[in-house]
C-alpha cells in the first residue's frame, strides 16, 4: 500500500504547529555530496524525520523508528521548501509572540493584590 508521506508529513508538522509546539525545519546539503538535499523537521524535541533528496527518509519517535522512501518529484520538493518557509514565518510569530508577552505576565501578577496582602501591608 502505497502512503502519500509528504502529505502525512506536512498534516503532521501543520498540526504541531496549530498546538503551539516546538517545531524546527531545515534544508541543508550533505557535507559529502553538493548534491545531497536533506530536509529534517524536529518536532517538540521528540520527534525527528529526515528527507533526503534521493527518496530516503526517517522517523524518529521517542519509542521508535522507521524508515522509508519516498518518491521525490517537483510538486514533492516545492511542498517541502513551502514547509520550511511555513516553519520559519511560524518561529518568527512565536518569538514575537514571547516577546510582547513576557512583561505582561509580570504585569499581570503584580495586579493581583487580595485582601490579605492589604491588612499585611499595614503591620
Amino acid at each position: 500500500m502505497e502512503k502519500n508521506w509528504i502529505e502525512k508529513i506536512e498534516g503532521f508538522i501543520i498540526k504541531a504547529m496549530n498546538k503551539g509546539l516546538f517545531v524546527i525545519g531545515y534544508k541543508y546539503k550533505s557535507s559529502f555530496d553538493d548534491e545531497e538535499l536533506t530536509y529534517d523537521f524536529t518536532i517538540d524535541n521528540n520527534i525527528n524525520i529526515t528527507i533526503c533528496i534521493n527518496g530516503n527518509f526517517i522517523l524518529s519517535t521517542p519509542t521508535g523508528r522507521f524508515k522509508g522512501t519516498l518518491d521525490l518529484n517537483r510538486r514533492n520538493i516545492l511542498t517541502l521548501d513551502t514547509l520550511i518557509a511555513t516553519i520559519e514565518e511560524y518561529r518568527e510569530d512565536m518569538a514575537i509572540s514571547e516577546f510582547d508577552n513576557f512583561f505582561n505576565k509580570d504585569d499581570e501578577s503584580e495586579k493581583k493584590i487580595s485582601i490579605d496582602d492589604l491588612d499585611s501591608e499595614d503591620d
